[in-house]
């Protein structure tokens, strides 16, 4: 079996959690190739019996661009992880207002929509701060942190700096300073658990706002059930899955669900590699049959 991993032109290597993964796939007699998503010609994916989207990074740098390779791959019927009809809806973040319709503990969200939508939205959502978070993007670019009096110049601040992306207003989540954690899935099992922290000053999380290394987290039985109803709303089969939330009130507030190129942190749980590898060649038969 000829396995494709998808990355980007921005990072084109794998990072020290897939290198796991690429190791465990050729340990049960798989070949890999790492392919740019937006460098590679498309013939290469075609070489592959299967494409496993992974460090895919840049795309939010060409939303339309990365919509049509979705495109061409789906031409090519060969298997692909997770889904480009999966990946389409999970990049836009509004796909947490499905959820919580689905009975999902989200933050307070509303997306902004027209010239009074943010006023709007101040005033439905508590605190003395709100979010501002765009609508697809990732690794925390263009997300902050603004007092409610302050949020229509910050709002027009990341506007321009994230090329004019549509954004939403969330609640923000005090409950961050305790850190977020982050729940692995392996096709559509529970595998592992993270706990990441803010630096100190930070409410995000993300590798470029320097946070402590992420650690293996022993969550309570609860806090599972609650991200596996979170993924199980999507309703969709998933290879790979990551929740994201905090918790409130012994309680998971689901902040993201990363469908398209999450962090696994296998480098931080090493055992879930081969449970993920594993997993991709199970899928790959019973999507082959």
């Amino acid at each position: 079996m000829r396995i494709g991993i998808a990355t980007c032109r921005a990072y084109p290597a794998l990072y020290p959690s897939d290198t796991l993964y690429a190791a465990a796939l050729k340990r049960l007699g798989c070949s890999v190739d790492v392919l740019e998503w937006n460098a590679a010609q498309l013939d290469a994916f075609g070489r592959c019996d299967a494409i496993v989207i992974r460090a895919t990074w840049d795309y939010q740098d060409d939303m339309s661009g990365f919509d049509h390779w979705l495109d061409q791959l789906e031409t090519l019927r060969r298997p692909v992880f997770n889904t480009p009809a999966l990946m389409r809806w999970n990049n836009d973040k509004r796909c947490l207002l499905d959820l919580a319709r689905k009975g999902v503990a989200i933050p307070a969200t509303i997306p902004l929509v027209g010239p009074d939508s943010l006023d709007e939205a101040i005033r439905r959502i508590d605190g003395d701060h709100i979010v501002l978070k765009p609508c697809w993007g990732g690794g925390g670019i263009g997300v902050d942190l603004a007092p409610r009096e302050a949020a229509a110049a910050v709002l027009d601040r990341l506007t321009v700096a994230t090329g004019g992306r549509a954004f939403m207003v969330q609640e923000y989540l005090p409950e961050i300073a305790d850190g977020e954690l982050s729940f692995v899935f392996v096709a559509g099992r529970h595998a592992h658990t993270v706990l990441k922290r803010p630096a100190a000053g930070e409410f995000r999380v993300n590798g470029r706002y320097s946070p402590p290394p992420p650690v293996p987290y022993r969550a309570a039985d609860r806090l599972v059930a609650d991200a596996t109803a979170a993924l199980a709303a999507v309703g969709s089969e998933t290879l790979y899955a990551r929740i994201d939330g905090v918790v409130r009130n012994d309680r998971l507030i689901c902040t993201e669900i990363e469908l398209t190129e999450p962090t696994l942190y296998m480098d931080v749980v090493p055992e879930t590699a081969p449970l993920f590898a594993e997993a991709t060649l199970r899928m790959l038969a019973a999507a082959s049959a």
